[in-house]
């Protein structure tokens, strides 16, 4: 049971700081002038704030709290 409540706070966190990420990048898109048109201006919005490093962060967040519910739910069903 306490890795499934890990996973779902794990879920959250990672959801929340994706948010936050998103919000920030669709916010600052209006300001950016020159984008990288490989990139595009969302991902030039991105690199020019520096958010690189949450977006990975809240993935990996994301991926955590998944695999804590599956390993929960999995340890819940081996001990019936």
């Amino acid at each position: 049971m306490k890795q499934i409540i890990s996973g779902i706070g794990f879920f959250f966190l990672g959801v929340s700081i994706l948010g936050l990420y998103f919000f920030a990048g669709i916010t600052y898109m209006s300001k950016v002038t020159e984008w990288d048109a490989e990139k595009g201006r969302f991902f030039s919005a991105i690199s020019d704030l520096g958010l690189g490093r949450y977006g990975t962060l809240a993935f990996l967040f994301i991926v955590i709290g998944i695999a804590l519910n599956i390993w929960g739910l999995l340890k819940k069903e081996a001990a019936r």
